[in-house]
C-alpha cells in the first residue's frame, strides 16, 4: 500500500454476528450465528477501563500516586436497519422474556482487521425504534447493550461473515400504515418507541481471562415503554385524551416489496403531554408523548415479523381501546 502508516482499513470490513447464550457469559458449544449488517458507525459496544484513584497520602507529596485498574466495563449501542430476516431476532433480544421474566444473554463477535474481539454476557438495556419519513435510513433500530466481558478473538476470520440471507432492502416508512385509535393516520411524520429494561448490574467479580473485575450479573427489571410522535395538528384527539385521562391504541404495519410484513402494537398508550408548534410561517404540528400500559391480557407491546416464504399471517387488528 502507499505510505508507511501501518494497515488502515475501511469500516466496510468490520462485521458483527450474534448468538444467544444458554448460560450468562458463556459461548454455546455450537453457536447459531445471526449476521447483522450495521448502519454507519453503528457498532459502539466496547470496553472501558475506569481507574480508582483513592484520595490518600500514599507517596507523601502532592502527586496522585495510586491508579487502581479495578473493573472492565463493556457497553454501547448497536445500530442497524430493520432487515426483514434479522428484525424479529433483534426485537426478541430486547423484548422476549424468559419464564423467570428475565432477558436472554448473547455472544457478540466483532471482526475488525486490527483487533477482532468477542463480547459475552451481552444483554439489551434499551431498545429504540426511530422512524422518520426521510427515506434515508428512515427506520433504525438502536440496541443499547451491556456486556459482561470483552476479549480478544483472533480466531475470527473475515470470510466467516456473510449476509447472503439478508434482503438488501429494509422495512421502510414509505411502506408503513400507522393507526392511532384504529384510525389510519397519514399526517404522522415520525415516531419513536423507546423500551427501557432497567438492567440491575451486579458487583464486580473476578473472571477468568482478565485481571480486572467484570459485572457479576445483569438482571432485567420492570419494563418501561414510551412513544413519541410528530404529526400535523389537524384534530383534537390527543388533547381530548389528555383532558379525559383516556388511553388510545397505536399500531404500525410495515409491508415490504418482497412480501414480508412487520407489525408493532401498543394496545394502551396514555398521553401525558402534547407540545404544539404554531409558528406563523409553518404548518402547525404537535408532538405528543405517551407512556405505554398493559391491556386486559397483560400485554404492553405486541410485535411480529412474517417473512414471505413462511406465510403472510398478521397480528389481529387493534380495533378498540377499553377505558383504563
Amino acid at each position: 500500500m502507499p505510505g508507511a502508516i501501518g494497515t488502515p482499513h475501511l469500516g466496510a470490513r468490520r462485521h458483527i454476528r450474534i448468538s444467544q447464550e444458554a448460560t450468562f457469559g458463556t459461548v454455546n458449544p455450537a453457536p447459531s450465528w445471526v449476521y447483522v449488517p450495521i448502519l454507519e458507525d453503528g457498532m459502539k459496544l466496547k470496553a472501558t477501563s475506569p481507574r480508582y484513584r483513592p484520595d490518600t497520602n500514599f507517596g507523601g507529596d502532592y502527586r496522585r500516586h495510586v491508579h487502581v485498574c479495578h473493573s472492565l466495563q463493556s457497553s454501547g449501542d448497536i445500530i442497524c436497519n430493520p432487515w426483514p430476516e434479522v428484525t424479529g431476532y433483534l426485537l426478541d433480544m430486547a423484548l422476549a422474556r424468559t419464564a423467570a421474566h428475565d432477558l436472554n444473554s448473547y455472544t457478540v463477535d466483532h471482526f475488525t482487521p486490527t483487533d477482532p474481539r468477542r463480547y459475552t454476557g451481552t444483554v439489551i438495556d434499551r431498545l429504540t425504534i426511530a422512524v422518520t419519513g426521510t427515506g434515508d435510513a428512515d427506520v433504525r433500530l438502536t440496541l443499547g447493550c451491556v456486556a459482561k466481558l470483552e476479549a480478544e478473538n483472533d480466531d475470527l476470520e473475515e470470510a466467516s461473515f456473510t449476509y447472503a440471507g439478508v434482503t438488501p432492502v429494509p422495512f421502510m416508512f414509505r411502506d408503513a400504515a400507522i393507526l392511532i385509535g384504529a384510525i389510519h393516520r397519514i399526517d404522522l411524520e415520525a415516531f419513536t418507541i423507546t423500551v427501557e429494561n432497567n438492567l440491575a448490574q451486579g458487583p464486580n467479580v473476578q473472571t477468568a481471562g482478565t485481571e480486572q473485575g467484570t459485572v457479576g450479573y445483569l438482571i432485567a427489571q420492570q419494563r418501561a415503554i414510551s412513544l413519541e410522535l410528530t404529526e400535523l395538528n389537524v384534530g383534537d384527539t390527543i388533547n381530548e385524551a389528555i383532558r379525559d385521562c383516556n388511553p388510545l391504541a397505536f399500531e404500525a404495519r410495515f409491508s415490504h416489496p418482497d412480501g414480508h410484513m412487520w407489525q408493532i402494537q401498543l394496545p394502551y398508550i396514555y398521553p401525558e403531554e402534547s407540545d404544539e408548534d404554531g409558528t406563523p410561517s409553518q404548518v402547525t404540528k404537535e408532538s405528543p408523548r405517551f407512556e405505554v400500559g398493559c391491556d386486559d391480557g397483560g400485554c404492553d407491546i405486541i410485535y411480529g415479523v412474517d417473512l414471505a416464504a413462511g406465510g403472510t399471517t398478521t397480528l389481529a387488528e387493534l380495533t378498540t381501546t377499553a377505558p383504563a
